[in-house]
């Protein structure tokens, strides 16, 4: 993942869609934790997590062979 993130437009794009969906996850876990109860609001962080994953295999480049 180092070598794929050497380009820093890649890298800039990366941190910021991820930092902006942790952001998103932690305010969604709080504010539904209020509405509906903190056990429940939980399974934000798994979405999250999916979503993280989403984000790194769309923007880091592919490896040339």
């Amino acid at each position: 993942m180092k070598d794929q993130l050497a380009d820093p437009y890649a890298a800039s794009r990366f941190g910021l869609f991820s930092g902006a969906l942790w952001i998103f996850a932690i305010a969604l876990f709080a504010g539904l934790g209020f509405l509906i109860g903190f056990q429940y609001s939980w399974l934000v962080f798994l979405f999250a997590v999916s979503g993280q994953l989403l984000i790194q295999a769309f923007t880091t480049p592919k490896i040339e062979k």
